[in-house]
């Protein structure tokens, strides 16, 4: 199929048709041929992902929307695809998606879509234009059991960017900062403390929302579980680090 140049049609058809059967059966077929190399390669000769912005941008049928999420994910295990997909203005649409109230399919699709494209410094940075990081917060928070992978995922990459950090910090006064904090010493979930370890690297406004909660990290480090006494550590550490400069 890749030597009859199935792929390039199925691009030019999604540029080109605005017939919904006609595009979900394209964004289909590019999906199912996106787990083989030689065709992923293509796909990125051909920049897929700035031809798919106009359907995550506007999403009008929630099917092509779901198809072309994963079709995204797909490709984002490949470095250069990230670049791509962060200079096609993917990155703002994505987190909008991410951080939607709705508990659907594509919340989750786009979440670890956002996790794969934080794993580049510009993408962490693109996200702090967005309020996406403190509504994600807000909803690890409001989880009622264990908060799933890719959302704890999604929030220790995304607590890398100083912006973001500070827009969290800033955030409802403060107190959606503090109670992430709680949260992880309360439930010991040291994904989620790892976390607010990021938050607390960042210098000045983030740095000073963690002060309060040095004597509950140092409590810890001796804690029977070592993941949580690690990160307790951890944080620590940044502290200790801006006490000897």
């Amino acid at each position: 199929m890749r030597a009859k140049g199935i792929v390039g049609i199925l691009i030019r058809i999604l540029r080109t048709r605005q017939c919904p059967p006609v595009l979900l059966l394209a964004v289909s077929f590019l999906q199912k041929m996106s787990v083989f190399v030689e065709n992923k390669n293509e796909m990125k000769k051909l920049k897929l992902p700035s031809t798919l912005l106009e359907i995550v941008t506007n999403p009008q049928i929630p099917d092509l929307l779901n198809l072309s999420l994963r079709l995204l994910l797909n490709l984002s295990f490949d470095p250069d695809l990230r670049i791509q997909m962060t200079e096609s203005h993917l990155v703002p649409p994505v987190a909008k998606l991410s951080s939607v109230s709705d508990d659907s399919p594509q919340r989750q699709v786009a979440r670890c879509l956002l996790y794969q494209l934080s794993r580049e410094e510009r993408a962490r940075s693109l996200i702090s234009y967005t309020d996406a990081f403190p509504i994600l917060v807000s909803q690890a928070l409001n989880c009622k059991g264990e908060i799933p992978i890719e959302l704890n995922a999604l929030l220790i990459n995304t607590a890398l960017s100083r912006p973001n950090a500070e827009l969290l910090v800033k955030h409802n006064k403060g107190k959606t900062a503090r109670s992430l904090v709680k949260r992880a010493l309360k439930t010991r979930d040291p994904l989620l403390l790892k976390s607010v370890r990021n938050i607390a690297y960042h210098e000045g406004s983030c740095k000073e929302a963690m002060l309060p909660f040095i004597g509950n990290f140092a409590s810890n480090v001796k804690s029977s579980d070592e993941t949580f006494a690690v990160e307790c550590i951890g944080t620590l550490g940044w502290f200790s680090k801006k006490c000897k400069t």
